[in-house]
């Protein structure tokens, strides 16, 4: 009986557990049903989130709006104030006239363009920019006036040839030293007694003279020195009627003023004669006062040690030094200068 007892106990008690258990597990259609609803607030929350979302954006956007103007005003305040800043901001200005000008998206080195290229294809560094900039004295209009000039120019002298100055060069008359000046410039030399003028036309003495600018600048005015200048010291010694070349003179400034912007730190002309005078009055009408102020008149020695290390500078030229510190421009290279 007490064992009979204990199985009805146990089975009551199992189908109890049995109904108990039985009663929580959810059916197919509760779950279904349950289903459903967690897939409809799931997606009301994916919506409220991505509302949220949205409105944090635009918000953001309008905050970041706000701050943009803010910054422009107050980098605009900050320029009226200091001139270099403003100077930065129309150099980018004056860049982006430019590139859109000749169709380009990005400037590579001068040099790309001295090689053939026509200018409608070519870019033009940011140096070479910043240079037609400066001239104009950060005058917008001035400096495109000026740069366009200097692209015209350029079709026509994009590229002088060994061949195409080979009588200049055989008169073995322009020379660079093999040490800079004080002020880091290399310097360019011209012997004008080799210059025999009646022998070459004015025609290839000019594709010479950009021969030599585009030379020195291709060698060493290039990358990190882009910015940097040139000197050029006009060796007057010894000269005569047959060299006094006016028009030559008259053309290398004219140039360097006008297609070789902020090229140009000094122009020596050294131990001028009596006869030189004549020229160089009927000249000086022609150079503008920013490039006459860079032209120096010196004689001996001391007129140079303001922009010479004596000892860098050959003796023929009021230095110290040894002649074999010119190197002749038609075999120029790198490491022939010490830059």
């Amino acid at each position: 009986m007490a064992a009979a007892a204990r199985r009805d106990d146990d089975g009551s008690s199992s189908s109890k557990s049995t109904t108990t258990r039985s009663s929580w597990l959810p059916s197919s259609k509760a779950s279904a049903s349950r289903g459903s609803s967690l897939g409809t607030s799931v997606d009301i929350l994916r919506q409220a989130t991505l509302k949220q979302v949205k409105g944090s954006v635009k918000r953001l956007s309008v905050i970041l709006g706000n701050t943009f103007v803010a910054l422009r005003d107050s980098v605009r305040s900050f320029a009226l104030k200091h001139p270099e800043a403003d100077h930065f901001f129309k150099t980018l200005d004056f860049r982006r006239m430019v590139y859109d000008d000749v169709s380009v998206l990005d400037a590579v080195d001068h040099a790309a363009m001295l090689k053939g290229r026509t200018m409608g294809k070519a870019t033009l560094s940011r140096a070479t920019i910043a240079k037609f900039l400066i001239a104009r004295k950060y005058d917008l209009g001035k400096a495109h006036e000026m740069l366009a000039g200097y692209l015209e120019w350029r079709l026509t002298h994009s590229c002088v040839e060994d061949e195409q100055v080979a009588k200049s060069l055989e008169q073995d008359k322009v020379f660079v030293l093999r040490n800079t000046d004080k002020g880091g410039h290399v310097c360019v030399v011209i012997a004008v007694r080799k210059h025999l003028m009646h022998d070459v036309t004015l025609e290839e003495t000019t594709r010479f003279i950009v021969y030599v600018i585009d030379k020195v600048a291709q060698t060493f005015l290039r990358k990190k020195k882009s910015m940097d200048k040139l000197t050029c010291i006009i060796d007057l010694q010894d000269i005569g009627y047959k060299n006094l070349d006016g028009d030559a003179l008259k053309t290398i400034l004219q140039l360097l003023q006008n297609f070789y912007p902020e090229t140009l730190a000094l122009m020596v002309l050294w131990k001028p004669p009596t006869i030189f005078w004549i020229v160089y009055k009927m000249i000086v009408p022609f150079v503008d006062p920013k490039t006459k102020g860079k032209i120096l008149m010196a004689y001996n020695t001391k007129d140079l040690s303001k922009h010479f290390h004596a000892k860098r500078v050959p003796a023929s030229l009021g230095g110290t030094g040894p002649e074999d510190l010119l190197v002749s421009i038609k075999g120029l290279q790198r490491e022939d200068v010490r830059y």
